[in-house]
C-alpha cells in the first residue's frame, strides 16, 4: 500500500471515529425527546426542538451532524431531520446546516469508496438494491449521461441520499463533479421539508395538505415508473434529458416560491403545469431525443470521409493567429525558410513527429500565403466535435498502417485542386525522441503524384512536450524548411530511392541535437510520467517498479534513484543507469529483442475494449477480455456488446502498435480502431515495443521487402 492510500485510510478512520463519537453523544442526549416525538407520530416535536435549541451555537453543528449521519446510514429518514433543522435553526440556517451535513456525508462516502474500492461490494447497507439498474451506472461510458441519471434519482423520494451518493461515487466522476451533483441534487427535497415543517407548525394546513398530496404524487410516480424513467434517461439523448430536467427544476422552484408566499392559487396552477409537463414528457421525449440524434448523423464518419473541403478562411486565420501568439512565443520557436525558394501548388509538406504539436510548428509558418490540407489519424474523428473542427480546417481522416481508399481519394482531390497536402510519415508520436520508422506507402504516394515535396524538420519539440509528460517545458524549438524532391527529380527516381532519401531527410535524434545545442529546458514535474515508458530497471531488471516525483525517479525494488536534469540528462550514483531517455528505451528494446527469440514467446494482458462511439462521443466501452501477442499476431478473446468474440490480428498487418501513455494500445483493423486498455495501464508501452520487434523479426525471417507489401 503506497503513502497516498495509507494517508487516505488514516484520514478515513479518524473521520469515522469522530463521527461515531459525536453520534453516540447525540443518541444518548436526544434519546428521550426523540422517543416522545416518535410515539406522538410526529405531533409532539416541542421537547426535541427545545433540547436542540439548548445547544445554543452548537445546535448548527449538531444539525449538520444529524444530516451527515442520515446520509451515511440510509435507514434513517431524512424528512424529520430536515424539519427539525428548519424549526430549531430557522429556514435559512436550517437549510445551510442540512446542506453542509449532506456535503460532509457525501464526501465521506466518496473517500471510503475510493479507499476501499475493491471491497465496496461487501458493504451491507448499500448493496440491498444491487439488482437495480442504477447500481451499474459506473459501467456507462458517458459521464454526462451519468450526471443526468444521478440528478434524476434525487427526484425519486424513495431512494435514500446515501444510496445515490454511493452509486455516484462508484462511477467515473471526479470528486468536484461528484460533490456538485450530490449536493445540488438534495436541494429540492431539502427546501420542501424545511418549508413544510415551518408552515405545518404555524397552522397553514390547507397549503401543507396540497404540498403533501403533490409530494405523494411524486413518490407514487417515481415508485411506479422509476425504473422506466431511469432507463429512458440513460437510453435517450442526454441533451434532451437536460432540457426536461431544466424545465422540471424551474417548475419546482416556482412550487417552492408559491408555497413560501402561501399563495394557494399559484401553487395549484404550477402543480397543474407540472402534471401537464409530465404528460408531455411521456408523449414527446422520444421525438425530442430523435431530433438531437438526427443532428448527430450528418457528422458520422461517412461525412468526414467524403470530399475534402478547403479550409474555412476565417476559422483558419483566427485559429492560426492565436496559436502563433501562444505557441511560438511561449516555446521560443525559430523558423528558417531560407532553403526553399518557392512553394509549388500543388505540393506535399512532410514533417517529422516528435511531439503532439508538430503540425502547428509546420503549418503556421506557411500561412498566409498557403493553407495546408492535413492527413489526420482516424482516432481524432471519433469525437464528432473535434472531427468537425478538423474538417472545417481542411483535414481528413486516415486509418493508420492499413490501406484507406477514402483517404487516397482525398489526397488525389487535394493535389488535383492544386492544394498543399500535409502529412507525417511516422504515423505516431516518437516515444523516445528519435525516428522509429516511416510508413512505406508514403514513398509510393510521392512517386504516384510526382509533385514538389518540402520537409519541415522540427528539432526540440520532443524536449518541449514529450509523449510521456503531462506538462510542457520551455527551451527552444527549431523549424527548418527544405525542398527534398522536385517534380523532375521524382520522375527519375525509383520508389526505393525515394524511400531511402525520405528516411534520411526526415531522420531526427532529439538527444543528439541537444548534445550540440545544450539548451536548458524549464518546467514543473520534469520527470513525472517517465515511468510510463521506461519500464525495465537497468539495475535489478525488474519491470514496472519505478515511480516518479518532480524530477526524480526511484525503483521500488532496488531503491535506485535517478534525476532528470534540465538538459535531459540522467544523474545517478549507479553507473548502470543510461545517460538519457533514448539510451534507456533502446536498452529495453534490446532486452525484449532477446526475449522474442524464443518461438514460444507470449505476452498476455487482461484488457477493457473500447470501440468508436456510434454517436461520435469518442470511444465507448464494449467489452473486456484477454489479449495475447505471439509471433503469429495478436488475439483478443472476450466480449463485444455482450457477445463472446475471438478476433485475430495477423502480425503481417501490424507494422506498428501506437499507444497512449496511461491510456491504451491501438490496432487499426477492418476500417475501425480497437482501443485496448490493459488492467496494468503501464503495460501499454511494452505491448508497443514487443509487437514492433516481432514484426521486424517477421519481415527479416521471411525476406519481405516492405516497399512491395
Amino acid at each position: 500500500m503506497n503513502k497516498e492510500k495509507i494517508f487516505k485510510l488514516f484520514f478515513s478512520i479518524i473521520i469515522i471515529i469522530g463521527v461515531l463519537a459525536l453520534s453516540i453523544f447525540l443518541i444518548i442526549d436526544l434519546y428521550e425527546p426523540m422517543k416522545i416525538f416518535i410515539q406522538s407520530d410526529g405531533k409532539d416535536i416541542g421537547p426535541l426542538r427545545d433540547n436542540i435549541r439548548d445547544y445554543g451555537f452548537w445546535r448548527f453543528f449538531f444539525v449538520s451532524l444529524l444530516q451527515c449521519l442520515q446520509v451515511l446510514f440510509t435507514f434513517l429518514p431524512a424528512e424529520p431531520i430536515q424539519i427539525i433543522a428548519g424549526l430549531t435553526c430557522g429556514p435559512i440556517w436550517g437549510f445551510l446546516c442540512s446542506l453542509i451535513g449532506v456535503f460532509i456525508g457525501s464526501s465521506i462516502i466518496f473517500f471510503l469508496v475510493k479507499v476501499f474500492k475493491k471491497q465496496t461490494d461487501s458493504f451491507p447497507v448499500y448493496n440491498k438494491r444491487k439488482g437495480n439498474d442504477y447500481n451499474n451506472i459506473h459501467d456507462k461510458d458517458s459521464i454526462k449521461s451519468t450526471t443526468m441519471l444521478i440528478l434524476s434519482l434525487y427526484f425519486a423520494p424513495a431512494i435514500p441520499y446515501g444510496m445515490i451518493a454511493f452509486t455516484a461515487a462508484k462511477s467515473k466522476m471526479k470528486y468536484f463533479r461528484y460533490i456538485l451533483v450530490t449536493t445540488i441534487g438534495v436541494i429540492p427535497s431539502l427546501v420542501l421539508c424545511i418549508a413544510f415543517g415551518k408552515f405545518f407548525i404555524r397552522g397553514y394546513f390547507l397549503i401543507s395538505i396540497i404540498l403533501i398530496i403533490f409530494s405523494c404524487l411524486l413518490i407514487f410516480i417515481c415508485s411506479k415508473f422509476g425504473k422506466k424513467i431511469i432507463n429512458n434517461i440513460i437510453n435517450q439523448s442526454y441533451k434532451a434529458s437536460a432540457i426536461w430536467i431544466f424545465i422540471y427544476t424551474i417548475e419546482l422552484c416556482l412550487v417552492f416560491f408559491f408555497f413560501m408566499k402561501s399563495n394557494i392559487t399559484g401553487l395549484l396552477v404550477i402543480i397543474s403545469i407540472f402534471i401537464v409537463t409530465s404528460i408531455m414528457y411521456t408523449l414527446f421525449n422520444k421525438q425530442l431525443s430523435n431530433i438531437f440524434e438526427r443532428r448527430n448523423l450528418k457528422y458520422d464518419m461517412n461525412f468526414f470521409q467524403g470530399p475534402v473541403r478547403k479550409a474555412n478562411p476565417v476559422l483558419y486565420a483566427v485559429m492560426l493567429f492565436f496559436i502563433k501568439i501562444y505557441f511560438f512565443n511561449k516555446y521560443h520557436v525559430k523558423v528558417d525558410k531560407s532553403k526553399i525558394k518557392n512553394i509549388d501548388n500543388p505540393s506535399i509538406l512532410i514533417f517529422n513527429h516528435p511531439s503532439a504539436f508538430d503540425f502547428i510548428y509546420s503549418f503556421v509558418p506557411y500561412y498566409p500565403k498557403n493553407k495546408v490540407n492535413p492527413v489526420v489519424a482516424y482516432y481524432y474523428f471519433c469525437n464528432r466535435d473535434i472531427g468537425k473542427l478538423i474538417h472545417a480546417l481542411g483535414g481528413f481522416p486516415k486509418y493508420l498502417f492499413q490501406p484507406d481508399i477514402s483517404a487516397m481519394k482525398n489526397i488525389s482531390r487535394v493535389i488535383r485542386n492544386k492544394g498543399i497536402l500535409g502529412i507525417a510519415p511516422e504515423g505516431r508520436l516518437s516515444a523516445y525522441g528519435e525516428l522509429e520508422s516511416i510508413i512505406p506507402s508514403t514513398a509510393k504516394m510521392i512517386k504516384k503524384f510526382g509533385v514538389q515535396v518540402i520537409i519541415s524538420k522540427i528539432s526540440g519539440s520532443y524536449l518541449t512536450k514529450p509523449k510521456w509528460a503531462s506538462t510542457t517545458r520551455r527551451g527552444l524549438i527549431e523549424v527548418e524548411y527544405k525542398e527534398i524532391f522536385s517534380k523532375e527529380e521524382i520522375a527519375s527516381l525509383s520508389i526505393k530511392e525515394i524511400y531511402n532519401k525520405l528516411y534520411n531527410e526526415i531522420y531526427y535524434d532529439e538527444f543528439k541535437w541537444q548534445e550540440q545545442k545544450h539548451i536548458k529546458y524549464t518546467g514543473k514535474k520534469f520527470a513525472e510520467g517517465l515511468e510510463q515508458i521506461l519500464y525495465i530497471c537497468p539495475v535489478c531488471h525488474k519491470e514496472f517498479t519505478y515511480f516518479s516525483k518532480n524530477n526524480v525517479m526511484k525503483c521500488s525494488h532496488c531503491n535506485t534513484e535517478v534525476t532528470l536534469n534540465n538538459y535531459y540528462e540522467f544523474e545517478s550514483e549507479n553507473q548502470l543507469i543510461p545517460s538519457n531517455i533514448k539510451k534507456w528505451y533502446l536498452y529495453q528494446k534490446d532486452v525484449e529483442r532477446e526475449r522474442i527469440q524464443d518461438e514460444k514467446y507470449k505476452l498476455t494482458s487482461n484488457v477493457t475494449l473500447k470501440l468508436p462511439d456510434p454517436d461520435g462521443k469518442g470511444f465507448k466501452v464494449v467489452g473486456s477480455g484477454v489479449t495475447t501477442l505471439t509471433h503469429q499476431g495478436i488475439t483478443y478473446v472476450g466480449t463485444i456488446n455482450g457477445e463472446s468474440k475471438e478476433i485475430f490480428f495477423k502480425i503481417e498487418n501490424i507494422p506498428a502498435l501506437p499507444f497512449g501513455v496511461k491510456e491504451d494500445f491501438e490496432i487499426y483493423h477492418d476500417n475501425t480502431l480497437y482501443y485496448f486498455i490493459p488492467d496494468n495501464i503501464r503495460e501499454c508501452v511494452k505491448w508497443s515495443v514487443v509487437e514492433e520487434l516481432i514484426y521486424e523479426k517477421y519481415i527479416k525471417d521471411n525476406n519481405i521487402d516492405i516497399l512491395e507489401k
